[in-house]
């Protein structure tokens, strides 16, 4: 473990562990944006230890519970009637072709008939963004944003709306 500094285990934590919660403390305030690579819950400096470590405690304090709480989940009927129940935190995205969303996840593809308003009315409470008009998505799985597209964790590349 020797080789590891900070960064680089919150590098490797987030790699191998993505439901990890990584808060960085350091006195070294130039490298708070190269910990973003990692997306840390948060990231304490050291000279603010006393005012803010109780806040930070406090909100992933609140994460954990929305984390583990039954009414986060999300179903959605398919043509042939079957139900799919999805975590939300499992949802990468939903996208809409035609008249059908393709709900992506961890679980796979799911294509239903829908409005992607009404997800929209359900899922922003957990951090889902309307990037652009037929797509929803999950924030957590974002890598990258540029001026006209969003690259997600697993290198898909979505329209961004201007």
């Amino acid at each position: 473990m020797s080789e590891y500094d900070g960064l680089n285990l919150g590098m490797w934590l987030s790699e191998k562990c993505s439901e990890t919660y990584i808060i960085y403390v350091s006195s070294r305030n130039e490298l708070v944006y190269r910990t973003f690579r990692t997306r840390p819950f948060s990231f304490l400096r050291k000279s603010h230890l006393d005012k803010e470590l109780s806040d930070i405690i406090g909100d992933l304090c609140k994460q954990l519970q929305k984390d583990t709480s039954d009414d986060d989940y999300f179903e959605i009927q398919l043509d042939n009637n079957e139900i799919i129940k999805f975590h939300v935190s499992n949802i990468f995205y939903i996208e809409v072709i035609g008249k059908n969303c393709h709900v992506v996840g961890t679980q796979g593809t799911y294509v239903t008939k829908c409005r992607l308003s009404a997800y929209i009315d359900i899922l922003q409470e957990y951090g889902f963004i309307q990037i652009y008009k037929s797509y929803l998505v999950n924030y957590k799985y974002i890598f990258q944003i540029r001026s006209n597209e969003v690259v997600m964790d697993d290198g898909t590349i979505l329209p961004l709306s201007k």
